[in-house]
């Protein structure tokens, strides 16, 4: 060793002027309580031997002294011996000082400086093993002479070798700076000194052969020799794996051919040593130091900071490791060890992207390579050979060093132990594949960061591939800024395509499986991912041969498409064409299912695919299906619905597109059609699938629909109602073409379905006839029942394509098997008729000329001749018959598949005095308050009167005399089709008697004939009453024509429809004016002037004489009906008749200038009398114009209500809030809006207060500059403010929390600088719960304040006290409002609305919603209306929904035809005997918001309705301008020239 020139190095690697405190530890610490190197104990116990440790008691201090003494002198002698002998004394006696001392840093930083110590140690070793280069023959490394130089002990007892070893071991192991030592050289050193150890294993395997035929002794010595050279091999790869972990550890071996050298031990141990192994030509011994080798060249890879990527590219490295994995053999190749090889190459690629990289790629030499075709190869032949099929080596004394726990280290840092558990869920193939696919998943996400991405998220981030590499902390600070180690979007397609050729290539199902789960997780990692691979239409071809997979994959598959769709928002179109072309492959019925739910349920998802799914021709493909059907072949070729089996796909159906991926792209129309396909609605299993694909794919969408009707769809799909398996799929569709029709452009489509229920044929579109059987006809007409229920001109269409004339062709029907007809039969004819007859009181309701048609044909003689023949009309059926007609006279809508027995509450008894024969599905049915519509359908059931048995006969006629008492409505319906003249004609043969059919039938002809008589009935009724009288019987209707004409027992009201204006003055207070129209207007049409007369009772009787009324002799019926009388003060006018023109005098005629001359009149009394009313009257003025007023102008331009026209509304979108709306204000032209937890302050709102923080504050903030004006803290303790209102003078500020406490506060300014101050006014308790809304009205001094006890309380803001508790709500209080205006208080609990007066009467009640889950979230009311007649409020919903709601007086004609029940006009509240007088009606609603609409205002002009949800979203309901009124004229002037057109007919 040359001494001279060391310190001449130490100059120029490390430096002299650094300190011993300098030297950085290394940030990659080795444990230091693993055990230590054999080497270490074997070489100090020789150590011990020398004479300068003869002593076994010496201190350590005097070792250290020794140490110091030693290194002083090396580094002061000036002879290379004497250097040489200094420095192996001193590295003798480092070795004993590290044996008795753990903390090896602690020991060389206080002993010698740390850097300069590691470099000479470093040089020594490097320079003694150049010797034993030198000094070799062949000027190589011998391994006999390395070993024999690391085991030879000096005379002095010294073992230099042996102890540079274990100096470098130490200083290796221990957390020290490793620089020094690559800087000396070291690590391309100890790489020929194990590049050696490798090659001598063949020449040890000869040896072993040889000492066979040797002596004992001989071998002996050669085992001895053997087990050295294990010692130094476990050193040599531990100070290698110590010293790879530095980050410049790779750059220190460009200098020569160690890296490369490297390289290449790491691919010939997969080319030559297994398949040597496998011949017994090397020991396994050389496989282990292959396998440390490969683990040595990893951690290099890992913690290289990107520099070394240009000296693979320049030999060409990637080149050499890809040719391993080319040259891979199943049968003597290791398939763990070569993908470790496939790690390092992503190591390498992962390399090429870090900062010191210089924008050298080495992906690019994997590509130029061919090495993904090679990869590909390689997973194939794993996937081929059996399972497991791995190579294991068999313990052995080199696994010492292996791993702390005997597992192998692998170059990720993992061990083998927690691979094989990472690989424990792949059971099916080996783990190398697996693995193998993982590293395919991280190489495609390998590449250059992505700008937007921070640091702290790629720290978070995790690689989705089920391994982790962990670079040391101070490399990944180098490159962590550059490379993104954890992105997960793809960067190379083509590892992608290595996938997707895995996947076509491969024959095993699972490894396809596994494929398809590694793309899902590719797709799924990143939202991009699926767009970028689809350049690759790997999705499409896979899809298009889906049917060779078998069901896991196919829904593998159907889960990426639908994580396309639902995640990343595309749409994509070529996956769908090739679903849409597979699906007319000959492909098994379940998969054709599969697809056809798929479709379902993307539509579904997102309406948009209606479009997408026409477009790629799927709508096309069913109605092709169905035009290729059997049953449209004709009668012959149809028995039912078809069971053929399926029939399987081809073998090679799945790789006949491989070459032709263009294929994908054309259109299904290009496909040959039917070609031994499997029809769709042809197998029992995707019939139901494929009618729910087809009405999803129409329903709301009306290009959809228009192509289907194009191809001529309704006739295509008719037929199939003979078929019991398709028929309720083609009303399906049929309902939901018909009912969204709402114009019935297309109506001849509802004309066509009529028309095959009057045939009962149906024709397919090759001409062949099929005949309905009665179960279709049924369903047929539940679903015609359906449509005309909710789409009002399918009702005009019905009757313009004379559906009525249905009831005379279906009874007609019934006439065919008469004389064999059996009870069976009767039961399917009255199933027939019940349909019939609900789908005929679902035609005519609320449609005055349906009503005129049915009228026509019901009334006809035909009709009742072929009801009384149909033999419906028997004992048993009777009961059915009459309850279906009395539903079609009170349009009393049910639907048809419902029987009697499910739709009525409870039997009634025989002892009540009404029996309730027609029921409602909700159970609600009162003949006092029904309406009678249809009268001639009550004129057949007179009519049939006497075919009923006597029973029935009796019932019938108590509910009749029940109808026509109850409103002159019914008794003008049921006197003008003729009823009382039917009576009296039927009733004739019981005049001499008296049976109870004789005195039901006369209480009805009373009723009646109060109400109107036509000639022929009183002459018929004259004549009756001579002939008993003459007969001296008939007693009853004798006594009931005296009734009639005297009127005693007549209420007034139902003499006549005449309008009247009565008021009822035994109110106090104020006045009470009820107004009675009837079917006629008020005032008269002539004019406001009018003859009238009039009528009053007990209008001057005090409460005081009605006891003295009683005294006269009256029966006990007349004092009840006395009593009654007096229980009212009413005042009656009635109109008779409108004055002409000529005579209309508005003043008082003595009043006129010149209309009396006082001086003619000579009768003194006549002239008092005259002067009186002149002086009582005043005086008329004189006449000023002689020409009339100019007329009032009629083009003024009227705001129109948008309540009142809601339907009309149009909704803009104009402002995005970052936050929820909470209140909404417009102020002159401006919209200014309050977010969640505030309120805008009035009256200038510039300011507005919130609340909601953590301290429980009230802060008052600017508006326009959201400035922080002033905070105020525990205005309620510990609790946190829940709502807040302000008057509308701003002074004074009212908060309610979660104490039930509602607080008032009064806001000054006498504050520090100006500040508010809030002074507590007074805190109202009475709720027991959070306070959730509250109101403040200052017009009439009140506030409501709700809670989650479910209670409303009125509280006085004058003299702040309780005034009222509205009754208990069934759940919390959610909104309140209150009608400035009127005073109204509008209160919201859940889907409860009600509406109270100031005083807390409950004026109308309404449920808002029939999902309990929709509340009303805001409330709000017009308060610019209250001149008019009609109330109007709009309420908010959780679902997004604005409701209209107009309130209506309960006498109001839309009150009476809106029929609802006693529970709903009480919605649940507890009102005792209070009643509410008035009805909310729902309007209209208005559908746009997406989140729950949180606030609502109508401004003071009328102009717009604004909304705002939870999302932040404001909206304008506007008005139309010249477009609407123009409309609006002409639909009026239609509807009143409608309306009179009717009435005239009527009369």
């Amino acid at each position: 060793m040359k001494w001279s020139t060391l310190l001449k190095d130490i100059k120029e690697k490390v430096g002299l002027a650094q300190s011993p405190d300098s030297a950085t530890a290394d940030a990659f610490p080795v444990d230091l309580t693993a055990p230590s190197s054999p080497l270490s104990t074997t070489h100090a116990g020789e150590s011990s031997r020398s004479d300068f440790n003869s002593s076994p008691s010496r201190e350590h201090h005097e070792l250290e002294l020794d140490f110091k003494r030693s290194w002083e002198e090396f580094r002061s002698s000036s002879s290379e011996k004497e250097k040489e002998a200094a420095l192996n004394l001193t590295v003798d006696t480092f070795c004993r000082l590290v044996k008795r001392n753990a903390n090896i840093d602690q020991l060389v930083t206080m002993l010698v400086e740390t850097h300069i110590f590691s470099f000479v140690i470093g040089r020594a070793f490097v320079t003694d093993i150049e010797k034993l280069k030198i000094g070799s023959k062949t000027r190589s490394l011998d391994v006999e002479r390395i070993l024999r130089f690391f085991s030879d002990v000096t005379k002095e007892g010294f073992s230099p070798g042996a102890n540079l070893l274990t100096a470098v071991e130490v200083l290796v192991s221990g957390p020290i700076d490793k620089q020094s030592l690559l800087d000396s050289g070291i690590f391309c050193c100890l790489i020929h000194v194990f590049s050696a150890l490798l090659a001598y294993d063949e020449l040890s395997k000869s040896k072993t052969n040889d000492l066979e035929e040797k002596s004992v002794d001989k071998d002996a010595g050669y085992k001895v020799l053997q087990t050295r050279r294990l010692e130094v091999e476990g050193s040599i790869v531990h100070i290698m794996k110590g010293l790879a972990s530095n980050p410049s550890a790779a750059q220190s071996l460009i200098e020569d051919d160690s890296l490369e050298s490297l390289f290449n031990m790491v691919a010939n141990g997969a080319v030559i040593v297994f398949s040597q192994y496998k011949k017994g030509l090397v020991p396994l011994h050389s496989i282990q130091l292959h396998r440390h080798a490969m683990q040595i060249l990893g951690l290099l890879l890992v913690n290289d900071n990107g520099s070394t990527s240009r000296y693979i590219r320049k030999h060409h490295l990637v080149k050499v490791l890809l040719m391993a994995v080319k040259d891979f053999d199943p049968d003597c190749g290791d398939s763990a060890y070569t993908m470790g090889i496939v790690d390092l190459l992503l190591e390498c690629v992962e390399l090429s992207y870090r900062p010191e990289a210089g924008g050298v790629r080495l992906r690019e030499d994997i590509r130029n390579a061919h090495g993904y075709h090679f990869l590909v190869q390689f997973a194939l032949v794993l996937s081929s050979s059996p399972k497991n099929q791995t190579f294991v080596s068999t313990s052995s004394s080199i696994d010492q060093y292996s791993g702390s726990d005997g597992s192998e280290v692998f170059p990720d840092g993992g061990n083998t132990k927690s691979r094989e558990n990472a690989d424990s869920s792949s059971e099916k193939f080996s783990p190398s594949l697996s693995r193998l696919l993982d590293v395919l998943v991280t190489l495609a996400q390998t590449g250059p960061a992505e700008p937007s991405i921070s640091r702290a998220s790629r720290s978070s981030q995790t690689k989705p591939t089920g391994h982790s590499r962990s670079p040391t902390p101070s490399v990944d600070s180098i490159y962590d800024e550059t490379w993104e180690q954890g992105s997960s979007k793809v960067k190379d397609l083509e590892a992608v395509q290595m996938l997707q050729d895995i996947f076509l290539k491969a024959e095993n199902k699972d490894l396809q499986a596994e494929v398809l789960n590694r793309m899902f997780k590719i797709f799924s990692s990143h939202v991009e991912n699926y767009r970028l691979c689809q350049e690759l239409r790997t999705v499409p071809l896979l899809v298009l041969n889906m049917a060779g997979f078998p069901s896991s994959l196919q829904d593998i598959i159907l889960k990426i498409l639908e994580y396309a769709v639902t995640v990343v928002n595309c749409v994509p179109e070529q996956e769908l064409l090739s679903l849409c072309c597979l699906l007319q492959q000959p492909i098994t019925s379940q998969l054709k299912q599969t697809i056809l739910s798929f479709f379902v349920k993307l539509i579904s998802f997102d309406q948009q695919y209606k479009k997408v799914l026409r477009e790629v021709g799927v709508l096309e493909v069913l109605q092709d299906d169905l035009k290729q059907h059997k049953l449209l072949m004709g009668p012959d070729q149809y028995s039912g619905v078809s069971n053929n089996s399926d029939r399987k796909p081809s073998a090679g159906s799945f790789k006949k597109h491989l070459d032709t991926k263009d294929a994908i792209i054309s259109s299904p129309k290009l496909m040959e059609s039917g070609s031994g396909k499997l029809p769709v609605f042809e197998v029992d299993d995707t019939i139901t699938v494929g009618w729910d694909c087809l009405i999803s794919l129409l329903k709301k969408a009306e290009a959809n629909q228009a192509s289907f009707r194009a191809a001529n769809g309704v006739t295509i799909i008719l037929p199939f109602l003979i078929s019991d398996a398709h028929r309720t799929g083609v009303l399906r569709v049929l309902s939901c073409l018909i009912t969204e029709d709402t114009k019935q452009v297309h109506h001849e489509e509802l004309g066509a379905v009529v028309d095959l229920l009057k045939s009962g044929m149906v024709t397919s579109i090759s001409g062949h006839q099929y005949k309905l059987h009665d179960d279709a006809k049924c369903d047929t007409m539940g679903a015609l029942w359906r449509i005309v229920g909710v789409n009002s001109s399918a009702q005009r269409v019905f009757g313009e394509a004379t559906g009525f004339s249905l009831l005379l062709t279906t009874l007609h029907t019934f006439q065919g098997n008469k004389e064999n007809m059996d009870e069976s039969d009767l039961m399917v004819y009255i199933k027939l008729f019940k349909y019939l007859f609900r789908l005929m009181t679902a035609a005519v309701c609320e449609n005055a000329l349906n009503r005129m048609k049915l009228h026509a044909v019901i009334t006809s003689q035909t009709f009742y001749d072929l009801l009384v023949e149909s033999g419906l009309l028997c004992v048993k059926l009777e009961r059915q018959v009459i309850q279906l007609l009395l539903e079609l006279a009170l349009e009393v809508v049910v639907p048809p598949f419902l029987t009697s027995e499910s739709t009525a509450s409870a039997a009634t008894t025989e002892s009540e005095k009404t029996t309730f024969i027609v029921t409602t599905p909700s159970g609600q049915f009162n003949p006092d308050k029904e309406r009678i519509y249809n009268a001639g359908a009550v004129r057949v059931l007179i009519r049939s009167l006497l075919l009923f048995s006597p029973k029935m006969q009796l019932e019938l006629l108590n509910l009749l005399e029940c109808l026509a008492r109850a409103s002159p409505f019914n008794q003008e319906n049921l006197t003008s089709v003729g009823c009382v003249e039917l009576l009296l004609e039927i009733i004739y043969p019981f005049l001499p008697g008296s049976s109870p059919f004789l005195s039901y039938a006369l209480k009805i002809v009373k009723i009646l004939g109060a109400y109107r008589l036509s000639p022929s009935e009183l002459r018929m009724l004259f004549r009756y009453v001579l002939q008993m009288r003459i007969m001296n019987s008939g007693h009853a209707i004798v006594g009931m024509m005296e009734k009639l004409i005297i009127m005693e027992d007549t209420a007034l009201e139902n003499l006549s429809l005449a309008p009247f204006v009565e008021m009822d003055m035994s109110k106090t207070g104020h006045a009470s004016v009820q107004v009675s129209l009837g079917e006629r207007s008020w005032p008269p049409a002539a004019g406001y002037s009018f003859v009238c007369w009039f009528q009053f009772r007990n209008f001057l009787t005090t409460q005081e004489k009605e006891p003295e009324a009683s005294k006269f002799g009256t029966s006990s019926k007349k004092r009840t009906s006395t009593a009654q009388q007096h229980e009212r003060n009413i005042f009656r006018m009635f109109s008779v008749s409108a004055v002409s023109n000529e005579t209309v005098n508005v003043f008082y005629h003595y009043t006129y200038e010149g209309n009396v001359d006082i001086d003619a009149v000579t009768d003194p009394a006549m002239k008092a009398s005259i002067l009186a009313q002149i002086n009582h009257f005043g005086q008329t003025p004189k006449q000023l114009f002689q020409k009339p007023h100019v007329k009032r102008r009629t083009d003024r331009k009227i705001p129109l209500h948008p309540l009142k026209h809601s339907t009309h509304l149009v909704p803009h979108e104009t402002r995005k809030c970052s936050s929820s709306i909470s209140q909404i204000i417009t102020l002159h032209d401006k919209v200014l809006v309050a977010g969640a937890n505030c309120f805008l302050k009035p009256s200038g709102y510039t300011k507005y207060i919130t609340w909601g923080f953590p301290d429980r504050s009230l802060r008052f903030m600017s508006y326009d500059q959201d400035k922080l004006l002033s905070t105020h803290e525990n205005l309620h303790e510990s609790n946190q403010i829940q709502c807040a209102g302000v008057s509308h003078d701003g002074r004074i500020v009212v908060t309610g929390a979660e104490d039930g406490l509602v607080c008032v506060w009064r806001v000054s300014k006498d504050g520090p600088r100006g500040s508010r101050r809030l002074r507590l006014e007074k805190a109202l308790c009475a709720h027991t719960a959070t306070v959730t809304c509250l109101r403040v009205s200052q017009p009439y001094m009140m506030i409501a304040s709700g809670s989650d006890d479910c209670t409303v309380i009125i509280w006085d803001l004058s003299s702040l006290s309780f005034v009222r508790q509205l009754p208990n709500f069934p759940v919390p209080i959610t909104a309140i409002y209150i009608n400035d205006l009127t005073g109204e208080i509008v209160t919201a609990a859940g889907t409860v609305l009600a509406v109270w007066s100031i005083n807390g009467d409950c004026l109308a009640v309404a449920n808002t919603s029939q999902l309990p889950s929709d509340s009303v979230l805001s409330v709000t009311g017009s308060t610019s209306s209250d001149w008019l007649e009609t109330a109007w409020y709009v309420t908010g919903h959780q679902s997004g929904a604005v409701k209209i709601w107009r309130m209506i007086h309960c006498t109001d004609p839309l009150s009476a035809e809106s029929k609802t029940s006693s529970s709903n006009r009480t919605g649940g509240l507890n009102l005792g005997d209070q009643v509410p007088e008035y009805k909310l009606i729902l309007h209209k609603v208005l559908k746009f918001h997406k989140q729950a609409v949180t606030a609502l205002h109508l401004t003071s002009d009328l102009k717009q309705l604004l909304s705002g949800d939870s999302a932040g979203q404001l909206l304008s309901w506007t008005l139309p301008d010249e477009t609407l009124r123009a409309s609006m004229k002409q639909a009026s002037l239609k509807q009143a020239s409608l309306k009179q057109a009717s009435m005239k007919q009527a009369s």
